[in-house]
């Protein structure tokens, strides 16, 4: 927050936002504050993707729908994580997590996506993009009834218009997202947008309403507990009433925000409390504390790279050091917050360095240039309706046209000044103010009261009671131990009893399912044993046959038993191991290695029958020559065929196929 002497630093924009940011997306689980500051929350982020990645490749096609989704929710956490200072790298993870969400179907992933394009634009400058982004997240999200995402970006469309200084738009969206949160219950969420709009209103100068919304917001706060919020509001409610100029008032809410924010241990809210300390200061006269608190307090910001609060602080010290006639160093602290604020696109903050730096002017007596920066900033001021930046215009130009001696213009413009102060500063205003803050104060007495009171009765009912049933109580408690003891015993009698037939049966069936088992397994072993020395013995037969039929083709053609030769000759051309083979031996390899099939093509998928029949004699044990007369191939064809699986599964010399094969 920045101070000045005059109302107008409660309406710069760049601390509101920032201060509501971390307000509101702490209570979301979603942490929109400075880039800088959540370093360890990207590298985090980062290293949980690399993992998601490297576990997506390995499973493939069986990586189940549902992790896609998890990962869609990790892009979108990177870039909400850089939107602010980054905000290509934020559109940049954006946009990937509306592909992958419009892949797989993810509708909230969807309405993700577009709401953090729409901040990554926002904070581009680029406001049309950013609504027709805010837009098509409103479609998606009431489509999918995602109530908390609507609020979301009702509040983001509110931030949006605040920046654009279109405040009472701000109002109106902030007040959307406020229904939702009342609804859902959301009680957090409700008192950070109850905040936006108390900023809202302290823009437009209109201080009571402000005040109410904060004061809601405190309560909320208070209820729950949340010290970061009690924290904040307190920051906000002593701004307006330094706004005010009641110094006292806003002083007494400065304190409490430094003592909580110091119970925090969060160095930024403490560096926005001595800010404020430096405010009063400042005000005060006491200039060298001034300095010290705000020195304290960009060394904070400085430490963790807040650039924007750093420009607030920038635009404090150039005031200071104009206090202490320092009128060099504090034109380069304006200068400096100025090209900040230009480059953020924030426009309520403009035309109020505009108006410090022409105080410079003036101090240096270069009033032409003082006139001319202080313009600059009221026809700013103007444009987004400002009115306590417009009040604060016109009393510098007041000044600056009486130095230059050209007192009708300094007169219209004290008439100004006076107009607006009074429409802003009115003993009404105040009244309403004074009331509020009564109000508030004694209905939380009362609570306070009523809570006590009620605690007080009930304890003097519940001693009362207490009395009555210890007396009957220490009767029927005698007569029920002694029952319990008695159906205590009789029931772990009857207990052990039952546990023991229970058990014997159980202990039989086992017995009898273990035997059951091996005997199955040992008939199933044997079954295929017998099947492989059949195949083997038809094998061997086979190639008898052909032998038998090359012989024969030698002898001459008077010796040649014709209907022999065609009958072997047929039976040749038969299949070996047919698929039918194949199927039986299948089966029984099976029976006797339950579950092998699924565990060779889970572990290897890419294995062609071929090798699936190696390996399945492989686990057996048989020779090289026993391979070959099973499936019908020669020893080198066995031994070939070893080699290239070897290869293909990549072994090295002292690994063996059979330790493959037995692993499975």
């Amino acid at each position: 927050m920045r101070f000045g002497n005059s109302a107008t630093f409660v309406l710069l924009i760049p601390f509101i936002l920032k201060k509501l940011l971390l307000l509101f997306f702490t209570f979301h689980s979603a942490l929109l504050t400075c880039f800088a500051q959540d370093l360890h929350v990207i590298d985090s982020l980062k290293n949980e993707l690399a993992q998601f990645e490297a576990h997506e490749k390995e499973m493939g096609t069986n990586l189940p729908p549902l992790a896609d989704t998890s990962k869609a929710n990790i892009l979108n956490q990177l870039a909400l994580n850089y939107w602010g200072n980054v905000h290509d790298t934020g559109m940049y993870y954006a946009q990937q997590v509306l592909t992958l969400s419009k892949q797989i179907g993810y509708g909230k992933g969807i309405g993700n996506a577009y709401n953090t394009m729409g901040l990554c634009a926002m904070a581009a400058k680029d406001y049309a993009a950013a609504l027709e982004n805010y837009k098509n997240a409103l479609k998606v999200r009431s489509a999918i009834g995602d109530k908390n995402g609507l609020a979301w970006t009702y509040n983001n469309l509110g931030l949006m218009s605040g920046n654009m200084g279109e405040i009472e738009e701000s109002i109106q969206w902030h007040r959307k997202s406020l229904e939702i949160k009342q609804e859902i219950g959301d009680k957090a969420g409700m008192a950070a947008t109850y905040g936006k709009i108390g900023h809202d209103y302290v823009n437009l100068g209109k201080f009571p309403e402000a005040v109410y919304n904060y004061l809601n917001a405190l309560k909320i706060g208070e209820e729950n507990n949340d010290k970061l919020q009690i924290c904040g509001f307190y920051n906000d409610i002593g701004n307006v009433y330094y706004s005010e100029g009641n110094y006292p008032e806003a002083s007494k809410n400065y304190k409490a925000e430094l003592k909580i924010a110091k119970e925090t241990g969060d160095r930024l809210l403490v560096a926005f409390a001595e800010m404020n300390m430096g405010r009063i200061c400042y005000n005060q006269g006491n200039d060298t504390a001034a300095l010290n608190y705000t020195l304290a307090s960009l060394k904070i910001f400085e430490k963790v790279h807040d650039i924007g609060n750093v420009a607030d602080v920038h635009y404090n010290l150039g005031l200071v050091y104009l206090a202490m006639g320092k009128y060099s160093i504090a034109l380069s602290n304006a200068d400096s917050c100025l090209r900040e604020y230009q480059l953020s696109g924030t426009q309520v903050a403009i035309p109020q360095a505009y108006i410090e730096i022409g105080s410079i002017y003036k101090k240096e007596n270069k009033l032409k240039d003082a006139l001319d920066s202080v313009t600059k900033g009221l026809t700013i001021a103007r444009q987004i309706k400002a009115r306590v930046l417009i009040k604060d215009a016109y009393k510098e130009l007041a000044d600056i046209n009486a130095a230059l001696l050209d007192y009708k213009a300094a007169n219209e413009d004290n008439k100004e000044y006076i107009a607006n102060l009074d429409s802003i500063s009115s003993n009404e205003s105040t009244k309403k103010i004074a009331t509020l803050e009564m109000n508030y104060a004694f209905d939380k007495r009362e609570d306070s009261i009523r809570a006590e009171q009620e605690k007080t009765n009930i304890i003097k009912t519940a001693e009362s009671n207490r009395k009555t049933i210890i007396t009957g109580s220490a009767i029927v408690i005698s007569i029920l131990t002694l029952l319990m003891a008695v159906l205590l015993v009789n029931r772990q009698q009857i207990k052990r009893r039952k546990d023991k037939i229970i058990f014997e049966k159980e202990t039989n069936l086992l017995l009898l399912e273990k035997q059951k088992m091996e005997d199955e397994l040992a008939k199933a072993g044997i079954t295929l044993n017998d099947y492989i020395i059949n195949m083997m013995e038809k094998n061997a037969l086979l190639e008898q046959f052909k032998t038998d039929v090359e012989n024969l083709k030698n002898l001459k053609a008077k010796e040649i038993d014709e209907n022999r030769v065609e009958q072997l000759e047929h039976l040749n051309k038969t299949t070996i191991l047919t698929d039918e083979d194949w199927n039986k031996f299948k089966e029984l390899f099976e029976r006797a290695y339950k579950g092998f099939f699924i565990r060779l093509k889970e572990k290897l998928p890419d294995l062609t029958q071929a090798e699936i029949r190696l390996l399945c004699l492989t686990k057996l044990k048989l020779e090289t020559k026993e391979m070959g007369a099973i499936l019908g191939v020669s020893f080198d064809t066995i031994k070939k065929s070893r080699h290239r699986l070897r290869k293909k599964l990549g072994l090295a010399e002292e690994d063996s196929l059979d330790d493959i094969a037995n692993s499975i």
